[in-house]
């Protein structure tokens, strides 16, 4: 099975640092875009885990490893500790049940069995990985009115069909938007100390919450009132009492009316993508030769050569995400890369470092972006070196058999100090590197016959889901 490594880090393992534990992956689950329902199932298995770890092992753990990553399109969070080995852990976890009444037996296992059903044990590195969707979320409402009663029976209103964020003030709503994103706001319109034409100008002024479509409810029907709401440039006013279909049907018209502008600025954008090619098929190594198979430009993925003293370093990109922004955020990693490889002493290892630099402060800065990267340096000889930072675990084949090179250090930016795990080896004639970005492939083992044209095989494998597609494949000549 083909897998990435997302993110992976080793923390001191007791009660005090739980917490510290739990805060960090779940940001991390954050910055990879998981919902709050995952995040929120996430936390309570950390929770739940290490507490079992500590409390319940002969030997307790006093260092744990947490991974996570994504196959089949599903993602996984895996933990391996230096504690001793609870032999029964896997079929206890499978027989264990979520209790009816507020009650467990200690160890939470029925919590965990109920929320990560789906799960491996590894007992001879002490190893348990959990696998869960990253299910769709409903649309995102931010509700806000200082009458309990009204907001509470507004949220019951909506809550089967969107998600809903309640607050009693604009302020807390201020400050909740600080961190977190929504798709609409409905607010009350006259509240004290900020009321809802206030909060709507404040907001007018946030670079990167202006857009976010707005509605007011509000028992004023006053001409002026209106009118002046509607000059603050808001997308509809409701009037009170609340109907609940009224309500649904404005909720919906102006989800749509946001969701085509966003489709049409995504059109506008890709329209004027520049096209950068730092890399042909025609562009032809001694000692190698090179096939290369992508989707047509523009894309999120791209794939740089550049001629350095010691041979020539390749580097394959896939910018997570879809859509123009995800190309045009991969067309501005590409021109940074590019202005790295100016440097008159460049390497794979000094590139890793920068990049995971740059991503780590613009993460901690504006909106949150991942790049996967694979980097490659290869001279005529057949040396070959390689870091893959969140890519699919590339192939080396040779005659009939594959191996699959199962080293990779996480996506660049979410940590400080990035983590590289180095491939070094040299191949022999005829040898061949596959590598390859998610759209490609999903299970080597399972669905692909290998044969002498894998780089064929390997492209034309169906994959069920609509993604940029990069291969690229080195044959020692």
């Amino acid at each position: 099975m083909m897998e990435q490594i997302l993110y992976q880090s080793c923390h001191p393992l007791d009660f005090q640092s739980i917490t510290n534990i739990r805060k960090k992956i779940t940001q991390i689950c954050s910055q990879l875009g998981l919902s709050e329902h995952c995040q929120q199932n996430i936390a309570l298995l950390i929770s739940e885990y290490c507490s079992n770890l500590l409390k319940h092992a002969a030997t307790p753990a006093t260092l744990i490893h947490i991974s996570l990553g994504k196959s089949k399109h599903k993602f996984w969070i895996e933990f391996q500790d230096n504690g001793s080995t609870w032999e029964e852990l896997s079929s206890t976890l499978s027989n264990s049940e979520l209790q009816e009444d507020l009650c467990t037996s200690g160890m939470g296992l029925g919590i965990i069995a109920n929320l990560f059903p789906e799960h491996e044990f590894k007992k001879q590195s002490n190893t348990l990985r959990f696998h869960f969707n990253n299910l769709t979320e409903k649309p995102k409402i931010l509700l806000i009115d200082d009458s309990p009663s009204q907001l509470y029976l507004t949220e019951l209103m909506l809550i089967k069909d969107f998600s809903i964020t309640i607050f009693s003030s604009a302020e807390e709503g201020l400050s909740w938007l600080e961190n977190n994103q929504c798709e609409l706001i409905i607010t009350d319109l006259h509240m004290p100390t900020m009321d809802g034409m206030q909060f709507k100008q404040v907001l007018s002024k946030m670079p990167d919450k202006y857009w976010i479509p707005f509605v007011y409810i509000s028992g004023d029907n006053n001409n002026t009132t209106m009118n002046k709401a509607a000059s603050l440039g808001i997308d509809d006013y409701i009037l009170k009492p609340l109907n609940i279909e009224k309500l649904k049907n404005v909720i919906n018209r102006v989800l749509q009316r946001s969701s085509m502008i966003k489709k049409h600025f995504e059109m506008n954008i890709e329209t004027h993508l520049p096209s950068i090619k730092p890399f042909s098929r025609k562009n032809q190594i001694e000692g190698w030769a090179i096939d290369y198979s992508h989707s047509p430009p523009p894309s999120g993925d791209f794939v740089i050569q550049h001629r350095v003293k010691t041979g020539t370093i390749f580097i394959i990109g896939d910018h997570m995400g879809h859509g123009a922004i995800a190309k045009a955020n991969g067309s501005y990693w590409q021109g940074f890369i590019l202005g790295l490889l100016t440097q008159s002493s460049v390497s794979i290892h000094s590139i890793s470092t920068l990049i995971n630099d740059a991503f780590y402060h613009q993460n901690h800065s504006h909106h949150c972006q991942l790049l996967c990267l694979l980097l490659i340096h290869i001279n005529e000889n057949g040396n070959v070196e390689l870091i893959n930072h969140g890519m699919p675990y590339p192939i080396l084949k040779s005659g009939k058999n594959i191996e699959v090179l199962k080293k990779s250090g996480g996506l660049l930016g979410l940590s400080e100090f990035n983590e590289q795990r180095t491939y070094q080896f040299v191949m022999e004639q005829d040898q061949t590197l596959h590598v390859f970005s998610d759209g490609v492939i999903e299970n080597i083992m399972d669905s692909c016959p290998l044969n002498d044209n894998l780089h064929q095989t390997l492209w034309k494998q169906p994959n069920p889901v609509k993604d940029d597609r990069t291969l690229i494949s080195f044959t020692k000549r």
